[in-house]
């Protein structure tokens, strides 16, 4: 039997919360973490307010947006 945490049961209901909100608004959720959701498909006002960000991963060069929305990061690949 686990041990009952308040802040993390009110953090995990937060994310259920954002998750669903997300769907509502058209976003398709691919994954979710502690503080990030990866999603696709990213609303126009997201795209508006998102910080670009360029990475260098072993040798590869890749492009995500990430937005801070309800407490939490979301981010998406640019394609």
């Amino acid at each position: 039997m686990g041990i009952y945490h308040p802040k993390a049961n009110q953090r995990n209901s937060e994310l259920v919360n954002v998750v669903a909100t997300l769907k509502l608004r058209g976003m398709k959720v691919l994954r979710n973490g502690k503080h990030m959701i990866h999603i696709d498909y990213p609303s126009a006002d997201f795209k508006r307010q998102c910080v670009e960000i360029t990475e260098h991963i072993g040798g590869k060069r890749s492009h995500c947006c990430v937005v801070k929305f309800s407490g939490f990061r979301v981010r998406w690949e640019q394609k």
